[in-house]
C-alpha cells in the first residue's frame, strides 16, 4: 500500500496512518495464508512425485477424505488380487462389508482431531482366498491435526521385523521408549526389558506408562496388540 500510493496524493495524512494501522493485521494474515498455501502446495506436488516413483502399493487421501494420489503400484494390486478398484472417488472394494469399515475409518481419521489410534488395519482374502492386509494410516502435522491419511496393500503373510523406526511410525514414542517397546513386542515382560537394556524396571515401567498416556491406551496388552496387528 505504502509503494503503490500515487504521487499526487501527496504525503500521508493522521487518517491515512491510522487506516494502514487497522489494516495492517489483516495484510499479515493475508501474506501469511498465501505463504502457507503456496507451501503445501509445494508439500503435496513433492509428495505425489514420490509416491509415483515407489514401487510399493500406496494411496493418499487429503485432509477432507478427498482422493489425492494413487501410485500404479496400488492399481495393480487391486487388479491382480481383484479386491478393489480406482476410480476418480478413490478406492472402492468390492465387498461391501470391507468397503464399509474402510470408509468408516477413512471419515474418523478426517474428521476427528481427537482420534484414539492413529492407524487401522482391514484383512481380506482375495478369490484365491489369500489374505491380504489393507493398513490406513493417519497422518499429522506438528499441531497434531489431520494432514492426510495414507493406505498402503500388503501381503499378509508377510513377516516383519520390529524395529524401534517401525514403532515409531505406528505410535508416539520417543527413541528410548520405543526400543522398550521392541523388547515387549519380542515377548520380553518389564523386568527382562530392563535386564537387556541395561535399565531400571522402574525406568521401563515409567517409559510404558507415558505410552500408554500418549497414545490413548489402557492396558499394555491393548498396546502391543495394535502394534503387532500393524506389523502383520
Amino acid at each position: 500500500l505504502i509503494v503503490n500510493r500515487n504521487e499526487s496524493q501527496g504525503v500521508f495524512v493522521q487518517r491515512d496512518l491510522q487506516l494502514l494501522n487497522r489494516l495492517a493485521l489483516h495484510i499479515k494474515r493475508a501474506v501469511n495464508l498465501h505463504v502457507t498455501l503456496h507451501k503445501q502446495r509445494q508439500l503435496k506436488e513433492g509428495l505425489d512425485s514420490a509416491i509415483l516413483s515407489i514401487d510399493y502399493p500406496m494411496a493418499l487421501y487429503d485432509a477432507f477424505g478427498e482422493v489425492s494420489h494413487i501410485n500404479p503400484a496400488f492399481k495393480a494390486f487391486g487388479q491382480k488380487h481383484q479386491v478393489f478398484e480406482v476410480d476418480q472417488y478413490g478406492v472402492q472394494f468390492f465387498d461391501q462389508q470391507t468397503n464399509f469399515e474402510f470408509n468408516q475409518a477413512l471419515l474418523s481419521f478426517c474428521l476427528g482431531d481427537d482420534v484414539k489410534h492413529n492407524q487401522e488395519v482391514l484383512y481380506i482374502r482375495d478369490q484365491s482366498e489369500k489374505l491380504l492386509r489393507i493398513h490406513i494410516r493417519r497422518l499429522s502435522n506438528k499441531d497434531k491435526l489431520t494432514s492426510g491419511v495414507m493406505v498402503e496393500a500388503k501381503d499378509a503373510v508377510t513377516s516383519v521385523v520390529p524395529n524401534t523406526e517401525l514403532i515409531r511410525k505406528i505410535i508416539d514414542c520417543s527413541e528410548a521408549e520405543a526400543k522398550v517397546i521392541v523388547s515387549l513386542v519380542e515377548g520380553n515382560d518389564a523386568g527382562q526389558v530392563a535386564e537387556k537394556l541395561f535399565l531400571s524396571t522402574n525406568t521401563v515401567r515409567g517409559y510404558i506408562k507415558d505410552v500408554l498416556k500418549r497414545n490413548d491406551f489402557k492396558r499394555q496388552i491393548d498396546l502391543l496388540a495394535t502394534i503387532i496387528k500393524a506389523l502383520g
